[in-house]
């Protein structure tokens, strides 16, 4: 889920460029430049580390509401999802269009298979403000792989694909709806792209699917 982070922050670089709210010093933009340094350092310093540092950095920049996605983030990968829960809805409160909130929650509440109703709640309001993130087509399909409605989850890989065709996850979860609906042209499609695309064998995941069901493909792409 890392990459999450790093698209996100690229995103975020863009928009403080032009972001006249943000903090600034004589040379440089602070707000992202402080922000940069600790992705930089997340593989390095770890979860509590990284933690540290954006607790430091919320002491500083209280109003960035990027900090408190990634900081919900840290916290649900050291397993404190109900605390990373409470970040995402403080992010969202500080910015309703907050979609990055919407798709970094909802990819750990998939792990949660008690809460289906919340996370399928989650992931349509996060569509119905931007339902061109394909990561939330992407969960969406995961909902229904998880489910058995492996139909419903093909078609929504179909239509994260159509608008977001670069989110490579879409792919895989492509390939192992297709191998359970038994889809030979679908699944050949699939197994081509995410073979090119570097982002799984076809052969491991499908013996993974047969063997240890669709959850444990899930747990192990985290």
């Amino acid at each position: 889920m890392k990459k999450l982070i790093f698209l996100f922050l690229v995103s975020i670089l863009l928009l403080a460029c032009n972001d006249k709210s943000a903090p600034q010093d004589t040379e440089t933009n602070k707000f992202y430049a402080d922000y940069v340094a600790i992705y930089a350092a997340y593989d390095s310093v770890g979860n509590e580390g990284t933690l540290k540092s954006l607790n430091s950095y919320l002491d500083e920049f209280p109003d960035r509401y990027e900090a408190y996605i990634f900081k919900a983030y840290i916290l649900g990968k050291m397993g404190d999802t109900s605390e990373a829960y409470k970040f995402f809805d403080i992010a969202r409160e500080m910015d309703s269009l907050a979609i990055a909130s919407y798709e970094y929650q909802a990819a750990f509440m998939l792990y949660d298979t008690t809460q289906n109703e919340a996370t399928a709640a989650l992931i349509e309001q996060g569509l119905s403000i931007n339902d061109s993130s394909g990561l939330l087509w992407n969960h969406h399909a995961w909902l229904n792989l998880l489910e058995g409605n492996y139909e419903n989850g093909l078609s929504d890989v179909s239509k994260g694909v159509q608008v977001q065709p670069k989110t490579k996850d879409l792919y895989r979860t492509g390939f192992l709806l297709s191998t359970l609906l038994q889809e030979d042209s679908s699944k050949t499609f699939y197994a081509e792209r995410i073979s090119k695309l570097g982002i799984g064998q076809p052969d491991s995941l499908e013996q993974m699917l047969n063997n240890s069901g669709a959850f444990e493909v899930l747990k192990s792409l985290l």
